[in-house]
């Protein structure tokens, strides 16, 4: 018994410090300024990847998915995945004429 008892609290505490770090993660975040925060959210959105910069550099509202795979030289598939990242971490936004998706910075 004193051993599973052992093992609950120390799960507990793990928890509860996780939950702790976290609160302070927000407590910095709401300190900052927006702009500051929008910066930490780009530079996560765009990680490490150079392609991805690339990508999101290329989106300046005037070029499709075609255009930005010609000016990288990379396939349809691979910049339409990172296009598709740029857009779920909301740093790009798509619009559509015709048949054609357009992909603009929103940040």
């Amino acid at each position: 018994m004193g051993k599973v008892s052992d093992d609950v609290s120390w799960k507990i505490l793990t928890t509860l410090e996780e939950i702790s770090h976290k609160i302070d993660r927000l407590i910095d975040l709401k300190k900052m300024s927006l702009s500051e925060q929008t910066t930490i959210l780009k530079d996560k959105a765009l990680g490490k990847s150079d392609f991805r910069k690339e990508v999101y550099n290329l989106c300046d509202g005037n070029r499709s998915v075609g255009e930005i795979a010609e000016i990288t030289s990379k396939s349809l598939v691979r910049v339409s995945q990172e296009l598709a990242t740029l857009e779920k971490s909301k740093l790009v936004k798509s619009k559509k004429i015709g048949k054609t998706k357009y992909y603009e910075k929103v940040v």
